[in-house]
């Protein structure tokens, strides 16, 4: 799960305001990158509560950040959802800043974005998504989904993108999704598919951003998917050249 935010300032009134904390972009380090004890106060108080955090680092816009956490199955990871919502705010307020999880709160720069990475998993502990033998070493349940999530992407956008605001990250030049296509490395598409097989062989979807109800979003994407994944007829697998 990669979930971005940004941290503000106050201003003389304590309120939030739109100034970012620093200048600083993708990957930067300390001095440029001013959120960088913020953003390890974040981790160390997820770690206490048991999270698996993975990656953490400054995003491509100034003040933007991004901490990534292990996946789990659905119910789990909306519940992480929302804690890890909850911790970053709080710990933006120990620090005197404020959180956000607005997609695009600021015209011209890069809004924020809750890629979910979705796979399927047998139980026998095997990856239901790969097929060593299969073209791209993607099984056909794994085209299924995939096809089903590009096939219902404008109903279930309603519930994953589901604010005003959610649309206005969603235009070209800012790595936003903005074609109901797939791909293995290109940010535009709505759909991307890592290069890792076997049991990291997952879709990333990039449309969410932070500001849905995780529990309604994961409900919604499932049901509308797992249909064509079991009672699909023929190949649904919708790609572009």
């Amino acid at each position: 799960m990669d979930a971005e935010f940004f941290l503000f300032e106050k201003n003389m009134a304590g309120e939030p305001s739109t100034k970012t904390h620093d200048a600083g972009s993708y990957f930067d380090l300390t001095p440029v990158d001013r959120g960088e004890d913020a953003r390890r106060a974040m981790v160390e108080a997820l770690v206490l509560l048991g999270f698996e955090v993975e990656a953490a680092h400054h995003e491509v816009a100034a003040g933007q950040h991004e901490i990534d956490f292990k996946y789990s199955d659905a119910l789990v990871t909306a519940d992480n959802i929302a804690t890890f919502r909850f911790v970053v705010r709080k710990v933006a307020l120990d620090f005197g800043l404020h959180a956000t999880f607005m997609p695009k709160p600021i015209y011209g720069i890069n809004g924020s974005g809750m890629h979910v990475h979705q796979s399927l998993f047998r139980r026998d502990g095997s990856n239901a998504f790969y097929d060593p033998q299969a073209k791209y070493q993607i099984s056909t349940i794994g085209l299924h989904y995939m096809g089903g999530l590009l096939k219902y992407a404008r109903e279930f956008c309603a519930v994953t993108n589901p604010i005003v605001n959610s649309y206005k990250r969603l235009v070209p030049g800012y790595e936003a999704p903005t074609h109901i296509v797939w791909s293995e490395r290109n940010r535009s598409p709505l759909l991307r598919v890592p290069a890792r097989r076997g049991l990291g062989t997952r879709a990333e979807l990039r449309m969410p951003d932070p500001s849905c109800n995780p529990y309604l979003a994961f409900t919604a994407m499932l049901v509308l998917v797992l249909n064509l994944v079991f009672f699909a007829d023929g190949d649904i697998f919708y790609t572009a050249a």
